[in-house]
């Protein structure tokens, strides 16, 4: 089980370390579904039944057999979030939104919209008291939670925020601006931890500051913050080995899979051309690919992927040594999918079984430096 390695890893950013799965040997024909339950018992792509012991999937937290990120596991706190179900008419713009117009003007954008058909515009007055108000939802005191929206500006004015603290009477984050003042949606992410005896909590979306301000939102979600993983930053590293015979079967084996939908994910694979490897990113359909060809190692391999939108920068490893800088341009962004999210295969439905051994897979919510990879890609 390279006992040295796992112990490389569980030393290397352990506060970032959102997973450690491990497994000494184990064929393709076993399918792990690492954002779920564990093994795949079922028959895999060609009619092939796993015929081993059931092992399950090791995850870093120990908690429920599952990796916790910001998945499909943990939906949003938010009702609506997207404003897609309508309300009832009239001054009622969006279901589940309490809407506050002031001597400003909401309304309903079907035109210029982040995704669905529909967002919220706000227009504001002289008094800037326009907003929308979510119905308040539960947090525990001290945990984090993360708010992610997508807004867009008039060329000059910005929405804002904030978050109230309904137990308390109290602003856990007075109002600000988004900051997003350019007529294009961006995504923001802020943070904040439930305070002190703190069990229910509200967010307000605000028009912009200045009289005739317009402000956009759309896609807005909150999430407990569990061990920190997103699109934003991250760090994959894959240990595992390919038997010759693979290399040139002309099918694509998937090591590795974390996925949003076809437009946002991470992946490890052989690919179905001969004697080569992948390793993609790709955010918001922006696609990255590291390709090794030609390629065609039967040794045990260390293929890493690191991440960072701050950074703007997505590099590939192998065996620790760096195979180049990419401007990654957008985030990897979206609740990963249960059923596109694995080891060793590309969906738990047990399509394209990984050909070899995965012997480690780990996940940080960082972006590891050279030095770590360099690290982690010794034996």
């Amino acid at each position: 089980m390279h006992p040295r390695l796992i112990d490389k890893v569980l030393h290397t950013e352990p506060a970032n370390l959102v997973a450690c799965w491990a497994s000494c040997g184990e064929s393709g024909a076993v399918l792990y579904d690492f954002a779920r339950f564990g093994p795949y018992n079922g028959i895999i792509a060609g009619g092939v039944a796993r015929s081993e012991t059931i092992i399950p999937g090791y995850t870093f937290d120990g908690v429920d057999g599952r990796i916790d990120i910001y998945s499909a596991t943990t939906p949003s706190k938010l009702l609506n979030g997207g404003f897609e179900q309508a309300g009832a008419g009239g001054a009622d713009i969006w279901d589940e939104w309490v809407e506050t117009a002031g001597d400003g003007a909401l309304a309903n954008e079907g035109v210029i919209v982040h995704q669905g058909a529909d967002a919220c515009k706000m227009t504001a007055g002289a008094t800037a008291n326009t907003m929308v108000t979510n119905p308040p939802f539960v947090v525990v005191p001290g945990k984090t939670y993360r708010i992610r929206l997508w807004t867009y500006g008039d060329g000059v004015n910005a929405g804002r925020y904030k978050v109230w603290d309904n137990t308390n009477a109290a602003y856990i984050i007075p109002m600000t601006s988004t900051g997003v003042t350019g007529a294009a949606y961006e995504m923001i992410a802020v943070e904040f931890t439930a305070p002190e005896d703190c069990v229910l909590a509200t967010l307000d979306l605000c028009c912009p500051a200045a009289n005739g301000g317009i402000c956009y939102f759309d896609a807005v979600e909150v999430h407990e913050k569990r061990h920190a993983f997103d699109g934003l930053e991250g760090s994959v590293l894959v240990l595992h080995k390919i038997p010759a015979a693979a290399w040139t079967d002309g099918i694509k084996r998937f090591a590795f899979q974390m996925q949003v939908d076809n437009s946002n994910l991470v992946q490890f694979r052989k690919a179905a051309a001969n004697n080569t490897f992948e390793m993609e990113w790709q955010g918001n359909s922006s696609q990255l690919i590291f390709t090794q060809d030609p390629f065609s190692d039967t040794d045990v391999m260390r293929h890493g992927l690191g991440w960072s939108v701050a950074g703007d920068v997505v590099t590939g490893y192998y065996n620790g040594t760096p195979l180049g800088n990419s401007n990654m341009v957008f985030d990897f962004f979206g609740d990963v999918s249960a059923i596109a999210a694995c080891i060793g295969a590309s969906s738990n439905a047990g399509d394209n079984p990984y050909l070899g051994d995965i012997y480690l897979v780990a996940l940080w919510s960082k972006k590891l430096t050279d030095t770590q990879f360099g690290y982690l890609g010794l034996p």
